[in-house]
């Protein structure tokens, strides 16, 4: 259904943070990209193991409800693990290893590494527009609701329009998603 096509982008946005995490770890050399991995498959997650404890002991402290512990206690670093992860991981170190996995930094580095062999015009820029209008979504805010707002306003043609053209746009992005990201993946392959 056409009121669907807000949902479409949220599901979208995801698969666009896929294809370019994995544009990503590949457009570089095989010393870069194991580099990249293990950023992805272990730094990262250090990251968030340490966050999501902080969140945790926090919530715990605010509210000590008993039965929540049976919940975020298994979620809890040891204090060893904590102090291991905040030696490795001080604030500086996690800050420029987020920013650098970032959508927007991720996408600098593939347009920068690909310039010339993208099959559009902004490469991976392209994704920009869909990326930010989902994440308007996806959080609820006040931009989603004026967007929202203007198409339901529309006169019916107006809005039969913008509604296929949103389709269109959709559908787009998925083949982009498919075989935009090729030449990046094909230099893993070759």
């Amino acid at each position: 259904k056409r009121k669907q096509l807000w949902d479409g982008d949220i599901i979208s946005r995801s698969l666009s943070e896929a294809v370019v995490k994995m544009a990503f770890i590949c457009c570089k050399d095989l010393t870069e990209r194991l580099q990249r991995i293990r950023e992805y498959t272990t730094d990262m997650i250090e990251i968030e193991d340490l966050r999501r404890s902080d969140r945790c002991r926090q919530i715990l402290a605010e509210a000590d409800v008993p039965k929540w512990h049976n919940v975020l206690d298994p979620l809890l670093l040891s204090s060893e693990e904590e102090t291991a992860l905040r030696k490795k991981w001080t604030k500086a170190a996690r800050t420029k290893l987020e920013q650098k996995w970032s959508y927007l930094s991720m996408i600098c580095a593939i347009d920068k590494e690909m310039r010339g062999t993208c099959e559009t015009p902004l490469g991976f820029r392209a994704l920009l527009h869909s990326y930010v209008n989902a994440t308007h979504f996806i959080h609820a805010d006040r931009t989603s609701f004026l967007l929202l707002w203007d198409r339901s306003t529309r006169q019916a043609l107006v809005r039969e329009k913008l509604e296929e053209a949103h389709a269109a746009r959709l559908l787009g992005d998925s083949l982009w998603f498919a075989f935009g990201a090729w030449p990046v993946v094909a230099r893993v392959v070759a």
